[in-house]
């Protein structure tokens, strides 16, 4: 009976040993998906769909409420994701359509950018997109709303073209340069200062000053903005 009660006890020793090791493993496991494997395998959703990231180079990573998903492939987005890219990387963005107000809503992402993916509601809402840091190029096919784009700190970014470039360094300014047709940009925190941009020109927001007219984009500049931030081919 000894023999029996002291071998059960090694067994047990032995169970919690290996529970010991392999615990915290499950663990890593479950907080999120590996390197290198599509997101959404793991991901469900506690939101409604807001799109799809795919990494065209290095890794991003998604910060979902209490979870940090790390993407090197692609990932299904939620409303109320934020995206940050690490160093290298580069990203691109799609939002799904929201009929009858937006269709055809894309952005490609610099490194070290970290843009809110907002609601997709019809009619007035917030931003899609809320740009904190970095660079971004947004484009969209079809938008009906009333209300801005792309928003950040420093300034709501109205679409009265298609495709225009945003570039946050610090909150409290913001730079832009328009690719195709007229974006209005208008202060957060000065609404009553605003600057329409068209193609290949580049203006500026900085909080509480009155913008300087948009001036041309330098030919080696408007040359690099369409290499970097050249959308993938279909």
């Amino acid at each position: 009976m000894a023999a029996r009660q002291s071998h059960g006890a090694a067994r047990m020793r032995a169970a919690r040993a290996l529970l010991a090791v392999l615990l915290p493993l499950l663990l890593a496991l479950g907080a999120g998906p590996a390197a290198g494997q599509p997101a959404e395998e793991d991901a469900r959703p506690r939101a409604p769909i807001a799109g799809q990231l795919t990494v065209l180079r290095g890794e991003a990573r998604i910060l979902r409420a209490d979870r940090v998903i790390a993407v090197t492939q692609a990932a299904l987005l939620e409303e109320g994701d934020r995206v940050q890219t690490l160093a290298g990387s580069r990203a691109y963005v799609r939002l799904r359509d929201a009929p009858p107000a937006a269709a055809g809503m894309e952005a490609m992402l610099a490194e070290f950018t970290w843009v809110d993916i907002a609601a997709l509601r019809a009619g007035p809402s917030a931003a899609p997109l809320s740009l904190a840091l970095g660079a971004l190029r947004a484009r969209v096919r079809h938008w009906a709303t009333p209300g801005p784009f792309v928003t950040s700190a420093a300034a709501a970014i109205g679409i009265k073209g298609t495709d225009f470039v945003v570039v946050v360094r610090k909150p409290e300014a913001s730079e832009f340069i328009g690719v195709e047709g007229l974006i209005e940009c208008v202060s957060r925190s000065r609404p009553e200062f605003s600057l329409r941009i068209g193609p290949r020109q580049w203006g500026e927001i900085v909080a509480g000053l009155k913008p300087n007219p948009p001036v041309p984009v330098p030919d080696a500049l408007w040359a690099a903005v369409l290499r970097d931030f050249a959308f993938p081919v279909p």
